[in-house]
């Protein structure tokens, strides 16, 4: 199956985020595009063909989508996904599937990641608030995408968040 840009997907489309560990280089991003677009070539769900897309913003996100209107998606044609992923991980080095990290932007405007306990610290002495964007990689399909990059104040991260932010303020 031809793969689809990212910007034609049903809106409707299911959406998986995953956030390197830090801002890919040139030749990382090609390894990750050679792994993604080989996937979604022979993307598959109960032997059909699954209509899917990717794109990488910020040199940092991977967005794989598959819009399950036009093909389902099997639970083993998921796991296959984040083995790609795992298997670009390797080749890389680079993380991109590990959930306890969170992603913003710093005051130079950089896309920065750093563990929870860190980003907490960071909470707990004022050097990120309410203000500061985030990024949330949890949200599930394309029409959400305007979810994606947010003021802190308008994530979950405030609700996760705020017993640090009591005691920062």
């Amino acid at each position: 199956m031809p793969i689809q840009p990212f910007e034609t997907l049903a809106p409707r489309s299911r959406l998986w985020i995953f956030g390197a560990d830090r801002p890919l280089t040139s030749a990382e991003a090609e390894r990750v595009e050679a792994h993604v677009e080989d996937h979604l070539e022979s993307w598959n769900a109960h032997g059909h063909p699954v209509v899917g897309g990717y794109r990488i913003t910020h040199h940092t996100f991977v967005m794989v989508a598959a819009d399950e209107v036009a093909s389902g998606v099997s639970g083993c044609s998921i796991d296959r996904l984040f083995a790609v992923l795992g298997d670009v991980e390797q080749e890389t080095g680079r993380v991109l599937r590990d959930a306890g990290r969170i992603w913003y932007r710093d005051r130079e405007d950089v896309v920065v990641c750093l563990p929870r306990p860190e980003f907490r610290a960071l909470a707990e002495s004022g050097a990120v608030g309410d203000d500061t964007i985030v990024f949330d990689p949890t949200i599930t399909r394309i029409e959400e995408i305007d979810r994606f990059e947010v003021p802190l104040r308008d994530s979950w991260h405030a609700r996760a968040f705020a017993t640090a932010f009591a005691a920062g303020g």
